[in-house]
């Protein structure tokens, strides 16, 4: 199973948190791009924090708003696994 973005294909099982904390201090300071990856990664990481605490189990109000958001995150987590993993590859 794979993601595709852009033409690149990046396995699906790939953990972009772990990908990300194994590249160095140096390394991310010295490629904006990438040290622009970083923050991003940070900001989906605390939308989803605050996606997932809206979750009410016993309440079926806005539950499908709440699923389509929640899919929509994924999908940008998908995006940001391909951009990190193009970054990470390239020589």
């Amino acid at each position: 199973m794979t993601a595709r973005d852009g033409g690149d294909v990046v396995p699906a099982f790939v953990d972009l948190s772990t990908m990300l904390a194994s590249v160095s201090d140096q390394a991310v300071l010295a490629d904006r791009g990438l040290a622009a990856l970083v923050v991003e990664f940070a900001c989906w990481e605390i939308q989803l924090a605050e996606w997932n605490g809206r979750w009410k189990p016993k309440s079926h109000d806005g539950r499908d708003d709440w699923i389509r958001e929640g899919r929509a995150m994924f999908d940008d987590r998908d995006t940001l696994k391909a951009r990190a993993y193009a970054l990470l590859r390239r020589d």
